[in-house]
């Protein structure tokens, strides 16, 4: 037991996340993501084709473009994917979202300079995190995360490599951990992330003043940290 460790509910404290009319292509995704699995073929149940990811993340390029959002990745993952801890680069802008889907997973906010140390070997990673004084937000499958405030700006973010358990059957199973090691997440087979990261839209006032919407605010820098969950 780690008494450091602090996981926070189904995510941190956070902000409502506001989606404009324009994104209705993201709205999509959240749907199709419901109850479908990513694959080459029918194997049974409802497949969401590669074909059909690859047509919409062009569609969402575009619509994305359009509304002056930077940019929108697509990652495929296998159940043994991790990401280092990192911040985002500030000319993303201050909006990140991801979208998680096919699996769930722990994101962990770590602090990019910590009094008691950060751990660099993966294995101590994978078992005790980065540092005693992480954060633990869990994703869950067909979630949305937002990241603001310290979250975005003053905290690294990450996935831990995970730790592998023996089923009843024998069989090795990969889970994520929230706060402890006894609380496990089931990693499934694949992992898909989309990943948003929306500048400030310019306004006639922006345009004639200016202001480049992207500068980062003090005060959105010096925000508490805040980062939403919304479930499906």
């Amino acid at each position: 037991m780690r008494p450091n460790r602090r996981p926070v509910g189904d995510g941190l404290l956070g902000v409502c996340i506001q989606l404009q009319l324009h994104h209705l292509w993201f709205l999509l995704l959240v749907v199709l993501g419901f109850g479908f699995r990513l694959g080459a073929g029918s194997c049974g149940g409802r497949v969401l084709h590669v074909a059909v990811l690859l047509t919409l993340r062009r569609t969402l390029r575009r619509q994305l473009h359009q509304s002056r959002s930077q940019s929108s990745l697509l990652n495929t993952d296998s159940r043994f994917f991790k990401l280092d801890a990192h911040v985002d680069p500030m000319t993303d802008g201050p909006h990140v979202f991801i979208l998680g889907l096919l699996s769930g997973t722990v994101i962990t906010f770590s602090p990019v300079d910590c009094p008691t140390g950060v751990r660099k070997n993966p294995a101590q990673i994978a078992r005790s995190s980065w540092t005693d004084s992480d954060i633990d937000c869990l994703f869950r499958l067909r979630s949305l995360v937002s990241f603001s405030g310290d979250a975005r700006y003053n905290l690294n973010h990450g996935i831990r490599a995970g730790v592998e358990v023996l089923q009843e059957n024998g069989e090795p199973l990969v889970c994520d951990w929230w706060g402890r090691l006894e609380n496990l997440l089931p990693r499934r087979e694949e992992r898909l992330s989309i990943v948003f990261a929306f500048a400030d839209c310019l306004d006639d006032k922006d345009t004639a003043g200016g202001r480049n919407s992207n500068d980062v605010s003090k005060e959105t820098r010096e925000a508490e940290v805040q980062a939403t969950t919304t479930h499906q």
